[in-house]
């Protein structure tokens, strides 16, 4: 038994699909941003090269060492600035 008019059922189902669009696309748009500001404080094995004043060898070992630690996002290898500033007080 269907207590509404199809016309109601349709504009109903026509509002919440809008509602769920909208909220989806500001929920990605926040993601995106959030995921981007996140980055900034991570930097590429050539970039913590440079940051240190060193050649990315010793970035590479001190990587495979454990003297730096390093983060994968995909198929990227990233360190965070804090802690590489942290860790190279510990190495020197």
């Amino acid at each position: 038994m269907n207590i509404f008019s199809p016309e109601f059922e349709q504009s109903l189902s026509a509002l919440i699909e809008k509602i769920v669009e909208e909220k989806l696309t500001n929920l990605s748009a926040k993601a995106k941003k959030e995921s981007n500001k996140d980055l900034t404080d991570f930097l590429t094995r050539r970039e913590a090269a440079q940051y240190i004043n060193v050649c990315i060898t010793t970035i590479h070992n001190y990587l495979k060492t454990g003297k730096i630690k390093k983060h994968r996002i995909g198929n990227r290898v990233l360190i965070s600035k804090k802690e590489l500033d942290s860790s190279i007080l510990l190495i020197n």
